[in-house]
């Protein structure tokens, strides 16, 4: 007998994964000009990811939280038995993500970019200038340019400031109110999932 439960269990899924997948904005070759809304009080999160066949798995610890991660600790014991390859392989691998308005054909498109050490590096340095300051306020913030450059493992990325422009409040209203909550667009599984995970029992 057909398991509708869990045709209807798969549905909703491969729908999530559409939705979040359409929230991701890429960066183009050339100029990629975006206004960053903040989250909380910072301009990034970072997300901690293990990859177990092919598939990435977001790590408790992304989030503060104390329970353990059984990949984490898979991981620990590879190290103590001298596997590093293996371990290296199967460590969570951090990564920035930042929520950006950027200005398309039909008007503004509110997505999720996600960069390295080094673009986060120079958007810190922006931060930190007295000069420039916070690019996330709305009354003396201003746009950024992430401008790539060359292709695959040739690919260069510039950080550059556009003039400081402040948000009408009526639009930064409706720009906070569309924003996508990354703790919700990131979701950790329980310690037993990942448990199965890691043993292979989950196939999505």
């Amino acid at each position: 007998m057909i398991n509708i439960d869990e045709i209807l269990r798969k549905k909703r899924q491969m729908e999530e994964r559409r939705r979040t997948d359409s929230l991701f904005i890429k960066f183009e070759e050339g100029d990629n000009i975006f206004r960053f809304l903040p989250i909380g009080d910072l301009f990034y999160k970072e997300v901690y990811k293990h990859r177990v066949k092919n598939k990435f798995y977001v790590c408790p610890k992304t989030f503060g939280e104390d329970k353990n991660c059984p990949i984490c600790e898979k991981v620990a014991l590879l190290r103590e038995e001298g596997q590093l390859e293996e371990a290296r392989e199967l460590a969570a691998v951090g990564r920035f993500y930042s929520v950006v308005v950027k200005k398309v054909e039909n008007g503004e498109q509110i997505g999720i970019i996600s960069y390295g050490n080094s673009i986060w590096s120079m958007l810190a340095g922006l931060i930190l200038d007295k000069e420039w300051g916070d690019f996330t306020d709305p009354k003396n913030g201003y746009a950024i340019n992430i401008r790539r450059i060359g292709k695959g493992l040739e690919t260069e990325y510039q950080v550059l400031p556009r003039p400081k422009k402040p948000i009408p409040e009526a639009k930064w209203k409706e720009w906070m109110e569309k924003k996508p909550d990354l703790d919700v667009v990131f979701k950790v599984l329980s310690y037993e999932n990942l448990v199965e995970v890691l043993e292979g029992l989950v196939e999505e």
